[in-house]
């Protein structure tokens, strides 16, 4: 039947409704809104938004390419945001990431010593390598504490695995 109660995802309605209402928004496994185009990288802009200050929590902070710490950074950092836009990964990655370059030629013999290609046809193409510059630091310093639960001296509970059977 049709009524006028609809399901609607929760980083929506806040997007709609709750602008600046919470002071701290909390993110644990920031690593799964790293993603350009996905709905948890989406829902993880709408939450930083919602916020006036954001701490995400994760332990994959790099998988290897510039660009997945450039999404991070672009959904929490006002600066990247400000010097990048948001289709700006791949100067991103001139800035602060590997490149690498790569010319394919029709006739390879005709290739010199010092790299020059004299015939027709030549196809190049720039691929992201896996790897950062230091340059990052410039992004990451003021926005990025890398500790461990030693580091905050608490007095954690032991820990321990139990199977539990369950019946049918």
């Amino acid at each position: 039947s049709y009524s006028s109660l609809r399901r609607e995802a929760a980083a929506r309605y806040l997007q709609r409704k709750a602008g600046n209402a919470f002071p701290l928004c909390l993110i644990d496994e920031l690593h799964e809104g790293k993603a350009k185009g996905t709905g948890n990288g989406w829902a993880l802009t709408v939450l930083t938004n919602a916020a006036r200050w954001s701490l995400g929590l994760t332990g994959t902070l790099f998988s290897g390419y510039s660009t997945d710490i450039f999404w991070l950074m672009y959904r929490l950092s006002s600066q990247v945001r400000q010097e990048f836009g948001f289709h700006d990964e791949n100067r991103w990655v001139k800035k602060v990431g590997l490149r690498r370059f790569t010319f394919y030629v029709s006739h390879p013999e005709a290739v010199q010593e010092d790299g020059s290609y004299t015939g027709r046809q030549y196809l190049n193409r720039v691929d992201e390598k896996p790897g950062i510059l230091p340059g990052i630091i410039r992004y990451g310093l003021p926005n990025i504490v890398f500790g461990s639960l030693q580091d905050v001296d608490l007095p954690l509970p032991q820990y321990r695995e139990e199977i539990a059977w369950l019946g049918m």
